[in-house]
């Protein structure tokens, strides 16, 4: 626990978080959204939207080569950019996840930002995520959110057939395109 406890907190740091609003490139896979962000350069992630107002992002930043875990509330107003909070992060009866989070701000939707920089970590953080369990939230020891995560398998299954496609392509135009080398490999055929 507490090795787990200082890897996660030694890969923290704050970039900015790319989000288009208008990105034509995405597939619905159940509730949620799995698309190319044009912002991260090509970058891939999923997002999931609640009715309570809850919305995170999980994505990989290509030119980095790192996972990043966006969580956010439209009632989180007074969070600040830049600032970090103190989060612990529970998929289903998992051990804790405990570290700093980072305050950003998506087009007026306020978010705290995880990168997860070391493959070893972010392979365990996806195993967890993708058992199709439950997200918990706390800051303050005060739970935030708690949020469903039924179908995380297949939309992280889609994320890593749209990553690979996307790492294969070149950085100009349509990744899926004949002439990007992608052939016939729909990243969203699922």
């Amino acid at each position: 626990m507490l090795m787990k406890l200082s890897l996660f907190i030694g890969i923290l740091i704050v970039v900015p978080l790319a989000y288009s609003e208008d990105n034509p490139i995405t597939k619905r896979v159940g509730d949620w959204e799995v698309g190319i962000d044009e912002l991260v350069r090509s970058g891939c992630y999923t997002t999931k939207s609640y009715g309570s107002g809850d919305a995170f992002r999980l994505g990989v930043n290509k030119d980095f080569s790192y996972l990043y875990f966006a969580i956010g509330n439209e009632k989180w107003k007074s969070i600040e950019k830049g600032k970090e909070y103190k989060i612990r992060i529970i998929f289903g009866d998992e051990t804790p996840w405990s570290g700093s989070m980072h305050g950003i701000n998506i087009n007026g939707f306020p978010m705290l930002l995880l990168n997860i920089r070391e493959s070893k970590i972010s392979n365990a953080f996806l195993s967890e995520f993708m058992q199709d369990k439950r997200l918990v939230v706390e800051y303050n020891n005060i739970q935030i959110a708690s949020l469903s995560l039924k179908g995380a398998s297949k939309s992280v299954s889609v994320l890593t057939q749209c990553h690979k496609v996307v790492d294969n392509s070149s950085d100009s135009g349509d990744p899926f395109s004949e002439s990007n080398g992608a052939k016939n490999d729909d990243p969203f055929s699922v």
